[in-house]
């Protein structure tokens, strides 16, 4: 499947999702794109699905691996990050702490899951804008 990603700006959120062997620029570059409509409001929400990215190998990507080709998004005006991942966390306590948990390197408030109505529900719930 060729490389493609597409964004959407929803009342609370941008959506972006990626699909087949996207790259991290191609993500970011979506994600980019989708700040300079005129609907984009400094502290949207963002959430990213990416359960339809492959790796080299044809596997889905890991949260982990989600995690890294998204990485570095904070400068652009984004309030909170919703990543949606294929595969949950082994654990539920540890998907519930990785929920809690903000990533240091994006420096904004990020949370992983696995459906995308959870995601969109905790971007509604929390919007700064």
């Amino acid at each position: 499947m060729p490389p493609t990603v597409k964004w959407t700006i929803a009342p609370d959120f941008v959506r972006v999702a990626a699909f087949g062997d996207a790259t991290r620029d191609d993500i970011v570059a979506a994600i980019t794109g989708a700040t300079r409509n005129p609907r984009f409001v400094r502290g949207m929400g963002l959430l990213v699905d990416g359960r339809a990215l492959t790796a080299a190998d044809g596997e889905r990507l890991s949260p982990n691996a989600l995690r890294e080709r998204t990485d570095g998004i904070a400068g652009l005006g984004f309030g909170r990050c919703a990543l949606v991942a294929s595969e949950r966390a082994p654990d539920p306590a540890l998907e519930r702490e990785t929920i809690r948990a903000p990533a240091q390197s994006y420096g904004l408030p990020t949370a992983v899951f696995s459906d995308s109505g959870s995601a969109e529900r905790w971007l509604a719930g929390r919007s700064r804008h």
